[in-house]
């Protein structure tokens, strides 16, 4: 059950201070990406499904159905997280004395063997990246297995440390010349089958950017999809 929180100075979801008073700040702590503190902003990186559970009886009702601009709101992600164990979430805290203090989720990060055999890029590039091939579990390389920071954690692009891309020319949906790759899966169909894999409504809207690439040790593929 979300949590109720009495609200002596009104903000966004709560008094000044309720991520530090719920304890939220504490239980993502060890997921900050470093070097991205700011005075009222931090990068969080890797959410697995035991924080995204915590965080599910944790926050009020009312920060769970915010949303990064199109994104799907931050309950809806943090329920798939809980549902899909390989699954890594990626996002901000905005921290007091914020008026606008809160959690946001702005990324997703699927393994690709989660998803199941497709027919276009992501199977080509399986096929002739032997680090891939050898990648192991489908969580291997896509976090910490219990969703804490642990060295070899997920790192990826939009405040988070560098994503290094998979296989560039086959694992996204054109070719370098911009015309699309022979027998590849259009853009819409990889995010069709992402959407429906997360449990996500039918008309969620895209991601701003959705590739597959590499996470971590081992090159596990995986597939990132981020909202502006």
């Amino acid at each position: 059950m979300p949590t109720v929180i009495a609200n002596p100075v009104p903000g966004l979801y709560g008094h000044s201070g309720w991520l530090d008073d719920t304890g939220i700040r504490a239980l993502l702590s060890p997921l900050t990406d470093a070097g991205s503190e700011c005075s009222d902003y931090t990068r969080v990186q890797g959410i697995g499904a035991p924080v995204a559970e915590r965080l599910l009886a944790l926050l009020p009702a009312e920060q769970l159905e915010d949303r990064q601009n199109n994104a799907p709101a931050l309950g809806d992600l943090l329920s798939a997280a809980v549902a899909r164990p390989g699954v890594r979430l990626c996002g901000y805290l905005i921290a007091p004395p914020r008026w606008d203090e809160r959690l946001t989720i702005d990324a997703v990060l699927v393994p690709a063997s989660d998803l199941g055999p497709a027919r276009g890029p992501l199977d080509v590039d399986r096929r002739s990246d032997p680090a891939a091939q050898d990648a192991g579990s489908s969580t291997e390389g896509v976090g910490a297995p219990d969703g804490v920071g642990a060295p070899g954690a997920i790192s990826a692009p939009n405040g988070s440390a560098a994503l290094v891309a998979a296989s560039a020319g086959a694992a996204q949906s054109r070719g370098t010349d911009g015309a699309r790759a022979t027998g590849a899966l259009p853009r819409e169909e990889h995010w069709r089958r992402i959407r429906g894999f997360l449990g996500l409504a039918a008309d969620t809207v895209a991601p701003d950017e959705l590739s597959c690439a590499c996470a971590g040790p081992g090159g596990a593929l995986a597939w990132w999809a981020w909202w502006d």
